[in-house]
């Protein structure tokens, strides 16, 4: 009985070098995701729980009880395996603590998940969108990585600036020396660490990201992270971000549509549509254009520079050549903060002889000196507003609007010139009802 169980205990010990040997150290994959938020796998997916480095949520106690702000370190529950049901290919797991067994490394600090990666590259979805975790034979060498992987900011108003939180890892099984790092060219800049620094495996190392427009438009940037050790593979970070002005025109049309209403084959129809610089700072159109069967703009120069609550008007021409309902659009481009405006147009084409062209007749008197002409302006609301209807300055005191629609009721006042231009406030509101 002695020797068997020797023989046996001898047999034992030599096998379990040979099965330790062949196993290999996890790499873990780190998701761009959020507590709450649902991971689904086809097959089985093995997970854990916890968070990179970042910064503590305020509370009274735990790993970090300095305070807001306070660092906090890498920190992730045990490997988690989910494996689907026997009835189905799928699982879905939802990032909480209630799935890893009601375990919270560090309560209070956001959360994540950390994905084993396998021996083929693995189709997951976090909230319905698609995620590929690499092969762990294509990342298995000695990677710096980042999160997040890319940096964007948000549109960010020339000479402010805003910063982003990053946090650099290592799988590396053994700690490593970054000891050059490119910085990047303006208007990007980082801080937070100094060169050389050292990262021992699984640990971070935390950054800000700053960016700082001092022009409108795109930028883009990068950082290069590197070591002298060769078999540390370097990291490239993009960044990008984009300046606005601090104060920008806008552009608002009255009226919104021109209606032409009812026009006679081959005859034509003028409307004005008055283009106001309602912002804060001066706006400049720079081009005009009008889409539609029938439809065409008054020649207009461009560009035209509106200062703020400064005006222009344009004209729009309806001339159908057949019986039909017709829409187009007047398109005003600006650097406004609306940078294109729509000016919807609608007329109809009737054949000659059938219906009635309809049209009001205003006249005025005015007793004033230093008169160089007049302008009309037309509301289909009484008390305005009101739009410019005459292309040019009215040298007469009368006036006939032709490009009127049945069974509207429009609304005129009419303002005086002086030759520079001035003019005067509204006169008395008239109406007029179109059969």
């Amino acid at each position: 009985m002695h020797r068997l169980l020797a023989v046996i205990i001898t047999a034992f010990s030599l096998a379990f070098p040979a099965l330790s040997h062949s196993q290999t150290t996890p790499v873990w994959f780190t998701l761009n995701a959020q507590e709450g938020q649902t991971v689904t796998a086809t097959g089985s997916i093995t997970l854990r729980f916890g968070q990179v480095a970042s910064t503590c949520a305020s509370k009274a106690s735990g790993a970090c009880s300095a305070g807001p702000g306070a660092p906090a370190p890498a920190e992730w529950t045990s490997p988690k395996t989910f494996t689907p049901a026997e009835s189905g290919t799928t699982v879905s797991i939802v990032i909480d603590k209630e799935s890893f067994g009601n375990v919270d490394p560090d309560p209070g600090v956001r959360k994540t998940v950390q994905v084993q990666e396998q021996a083929t590259a693995q189709k997951i979805t976090v909230n319905k969108t698609s995620v590929t975790v690499p092969a762990q034979s294509t990342s298995s060498a000695c990677q710096l990585s980042q999160t997040p992987a890319t940096i964007t900011f948000p549109n960010t108003t020339d000479g402010f600036q805003i910063s982003s939180s990053v946090a650099l890892t290592s799988n590396c099984k053994t700690t490593v020396t970054i000891d050059s790092v490119q910085d990047p060219a303006a208007p990007f800049s980082i801080s937070g660490f100094q060169t050389p620094f050292t990262l021992a495996p699984g640990k971070t190392q935390s950054y800000t990201a700053v960016f700082s427009p001092t022009a409108t438009g795109t930028a883009t940037g990068s950082i290069h992270f590197a070591s002298t050790v060769s078999s540390v593979q370097p990291l490239t970070v993009s960044l990008t971000g984009t300046g606005v002005s601090a104060t920008q025109g806008t552009l608002a049309s009255s009226p919104t549509t021109l209606s032409f209403g009812n026009i006679t084959v081959n005859g034509t129809s003028s409307l004005t549509a008055t283009i106001t610089n309602s912002g804060s700072a001066s706006a400049t159109i720079s081009a005009v254009s009008v889409a539609g069967t029938g439809f065409t703009l008054t020649s207009v120069k461009t560009p035209i520079t509106l200062a703020v609550k400064q005006s222009v008007q344009l004209t729009v021409n309806f001339a159908p050549t057949t019986s039909s309902s017709a829409k187009g659009t007047l398109t005003i481009t600006s650097n406004a903060s609306n940078k294109s405006l729509a000016v919807t147009l609608t007329g109809t084409g009737t054949a000659t002889g059938t219906g009635t062209q309809h049209s009001v007749a205003l006249s005025w008197s005015d007793s004033g000196t230093g008169i160089a002409g007049y302008n009309v302006y037309r509301s289909t609301v009484s008390g305005g507003s009101y739009s410019r209807i005459n292309s040019a300055v009215v040298a007469t005191t009368s006036y006939t609007d032709s490009a009127v629609t049945s069974g509207t009721t429009y609304y005129y006042v009419v303002t005086a010139t002086a030759p520079s231009g001035a003019e005067s406030a509204y006169s008395n509101q008239i109406s007029a009802k179109v059969p």
